[in-house]
Order: structure tokens, then C-alpha cells, then sequence
């Protein structure tokens, strides 16, 4: 509970601190205030169920590693990717997932935005599709743990990155913009399922998005496999 408050503590100031940008501009980078209030909350949406999910389990790799608790995941007859990825389910994120997503429907209906169901089906979807893109990634990071004795700062790295995916994109230059599209999945977070929910997908994020699911699965499946052999002869 005590973790609930103070991510919904963190979310209050998140959107007291623009509230605060917001009203001395009409626009950033295109977006109207409105809209990126509904970014806004779509990303504390995706960090929610994040949390509530894979997130801790995932930054609990290095340890499970060190003490040598891995090794009894390999031994359950279940995917150790699997188990090792949702073995810390947070029933509280749930609950902080549950009243962000009732602040997004209320906000939409206050200011009256215009959605489609096929927007909302979209939005669904891609909401879904940076999920996967992001627990991918936090694996890939936390695949480090193998071979770096010190890496519990992972976490707090990928905390300070997802920072950007806050804000639209559109206000980027093109060297961050870069970053948060094609080395981290960044953008998919929250700025592609609001373009969708907003009836504004670009249909290149959208095949991106689906491309950079297929690549780093194939990164990840090699990686994985190197790192269990060697965590296996190094435990021999």
C-alpha cells in the first residue's frame, strides 16, 4: 500500500509539473494541451501495468542469479523465460493501474474528445504492442545480470529513460527521436497508442512496431540461450 501512494504521489507531481508548462502554451510540438494530458496518462497507464506484471520480477534477475535461485526455475518444467518474468505479480499496481485508466475515460469524457471504437480498438492493440516492446527490452538490459555482477542499477537506468516517453515525440530533435523509436521502445509506450486512440497513427509506427517486436525477440532468444549456458557451466 505503501508503494501504491507514493506511485500515485509521483503521478500527481508528474502532472502538476505540466499542468504547470502547459499553461503558458497552446501547443507543443503540435499537441494540444488536452492530448498530451491523455499521453500523459496513457504513459502512467503502461508503467502501472509494467509494475504490476513483469517489471519486478525482471529487476529481480540479478539476484535470483547471484544467490543462485535460478536454478531452481530450471529445474520447474515451464519456460525459465516465462517463470523468471512474472514471478513478483504487484496486486497494488493493479489497483494504481485501475485508477489511472478511470482518470483517462473521465478525462475523455470532461473534454469531450472525439474517439472511435476503431480508435479504441487501436489504441488497445499498440497499448499491448509497447507492452511487449518494453518488457522485451528490460529483458535485454537485465540479460546483463549474466556476466555483470553489479547490475542493479539497471532498473533505475530504464526508470530515467522511460521519462521520455512523457512527452510527444514531435518535440524531439532528431537524434533523441532516433533513440526513442529505434534503440529503445520508448515511443510505443504511450505516443503510439494515443495516436491511435486520437485517430492519428502513423501507419509507419505502426509496422515499426511490429518489426521491432520480431527483431529483439530474435536478439533476446539468442542472448538468453548464451547466458543460460554459461550461468549452467559456471554453476557446475
Amino acid at each position: 500500500m505503501v508503494h501504491l501512494l507514493s506511485a500515485l504521489l509521483w503521478f500527481a507531481l508528474g502532472m502538476g509539473g505540466i499542468a504547470i508548462i502547459l499553461g503558458n502554451v497552446s501547443s507543443i510540438g503540435g499537441w494540444t494541451p488536452t492530448e498530451i494530458y491523455i499521453l500523459m496518462l496513457v504513459f502512467y497507464l503502461g508503467m502501472a501495468v509494467a509494475h504490476a506484471t513483469y517489471y519486478n520480477s525482471l529487476a529481480d534477475l540479478t539476484r535470483k542469479i547471484q544467490d543462485g535461485r535460478l536454478d531452481f526455475y530450471l529445474l520447474k518444467p515451464v519456460s525459465v523465460r516465462y517463470w523468471v518474468s512474472i514471478d513478483k505479480i504487484t496486486i497494488p499496481q493493479f489497483l494504481r493501474a485501475f485508477i489511472v485508466l478511470a482518470l483517462l475515460v473521465g478525462y475523455c469524457i470532461a473534454h469531450q474528445v472525439t474517439i472511435s471504437m476503431f480508435g479504441i480498438m487501436l489504441a488497445v492493440l499498440y497499448f499491448w504492442v509497447g507492452q511487449i516492446l518494453l518488457y522485451q527490452f528490460f529483458l535485454l538490459l537485465m540479460l546483463a545480470a549474466f556476466w555483470i555482477v553489479n547490475a542493479w542499477n539497471i532498473p533505475w537506468f530504464l526508470d530515467r529513460i522511460s521519462d521520455a516517453a512523457e512527452l510527444p515525440i514531435d518535440t524531439f530533435d532528431k537524434k533523441l527521436r532516433f533513440f526513442v523509436l529505434y534503440i529503445t521502445p520508448m515511443a510505443f509506450i504511450a505516443y503510439v497508442p494515443t495516436q491511435a486512440l486520437l485517430n492519428r497513427l502513423d501507419p509507419y509506427l505502426a509496422f515499426l512496431a511490429l518489426g521491432l517486436i520480431v527483431i529483439f525477440e530474435i536478439i533476446i532468444s539468442t542472448v538468453w540461450k548464451i547466458a543460460l549456458r554459461q550461468y549452467s557451466s559456471a554453476s557446475s
